[in-house]
């Protein structure tokens, strides 16, 4: 009891020994393809739903229609569980396409039950704006880690989600702030020259300058957040009486993205320029034909 399991890249070793995957990419590709189609027609039926009942109406103000209005209300209801969901079966299924020192792993249960607790969570996340969002993540990881097993070995989770809600602090704090800037002229105007309207004012390079460094500072804080809960969701779990010991940062996410990015480079530029050269013509054909369509109407 008490040992540790080294888990410094979580998603390829433990303890200095890789992990071994047995999925295939048509699967993945097959499995998205399903949800896509699934989604897809739950919002469909949803937006059907919504519009029966009256409540497509009255339109959002640039919106032609109320049409808009029921699909983005069926979307804000039915987009949360349906992702919790998928989330559910997705660490399910790779789970099961998972190996380590020969033994396979598992997940038991089933994602209804993870999106019946954001149900019971959702006013909570409502009445706090956001605010006890790590708190939900930190009761969601617990739910699904202790459904999962390792052969015939349960894991456990331990801990309390504080000082991950320490971390989502800053990012709360300046959503918050950019929230409340939007929607009071008065909290503007008392900003003086840093207001939105004075930079505005100053000209496009100081807009899109204080654009970019709020977005980096934000972007900053996001990144920090998403290492922490990973490094401390990996530190609560438990194993055979074996705790992990987790150092992951926000460099082991910038050396992800850009492996990935180095894998699909290629294949992405393949890919954009098969389909430029497939809608090319047609492109090209409807461009003339407005063209010529044009001159016509003024000759």
């Amino acid at each position: 009891d008490g040992a540790q399991v080294d888990a410094v890249a979580p998603e390829q070793a433990l303890e200095g020994e890789p992990l071994e995957w047995t999925g295939r990419g048509a699967e993945m590709l097959l499995g998205a393809l399903v949800a896509v189609t699934f989604l897809g027609a739950t919002l469909g039926a949803a937006q059907l739903a919504l519009t029966f009942l009256g409540l497509a109406a009255p339109p959002i103000p640039g919106l032609p229609d109320g049409g808009e209005t029921a699909l983005l209300v069926a979307g804000a209801i039915a987009l949360p569980p349906l992702w919790t969901y998928a989330v559910f079966r997705a660490r399910r299924w790779r789970l099961s396409r998972t190996r380590w020192r020969g033994l396979g792993f598992s997940m038991e249960g089933s994602g209804l039950g993870l999106a019946g607790r954001l149900a019971l969570w959702a006013p909570v996340l409502a009445l706090t704006a956001g605010l006890a969002w790590p708190l939900w993540r930190w009761a969601r990881e617990g739910y699904m880690t202790r459904r999962t097993r390792w052969g015939d070995a349960r894991f456990g989770f331990e801990g309390a989600p504080w000082p991950l809600a320490l971390h989502w602090l800053p990012v709360w704090g300046m959503a918050a702030g950019a929230a409340a800037l939007a929607a009071s002229p008065g909290l503007r105007a008392a900003l003086g020259p840093a207001s939105p309207e004075a930079i505005l004012a100053r000209g496009p390079t100081a807009a899109i300058s204080s654009a970019a460094v709020a977005g980096l500072l934000f972007a900053l804080a996001w990144l920090n957040w998403r290492a922490a809960e990973i490094r401390l969701v990996w530190r609560a779990r438990r194993l055979l009486g074996a705790r992990a010991r987790c150092d992951f940062s926000v460099w082991h996410l910038f050396d992800a993205w850009l492996a990935v990015a180095g894998r699909m480079l290629w294949p992405g530029l393949a890919v954009a320029l098969a389909i430029a050269a497939v809608t090319a013509v047609p492109l090209y054909s409807a461009v003339r034909a407005e063209m010529e369509a044009g001159a016509a109407a003024g000759a």
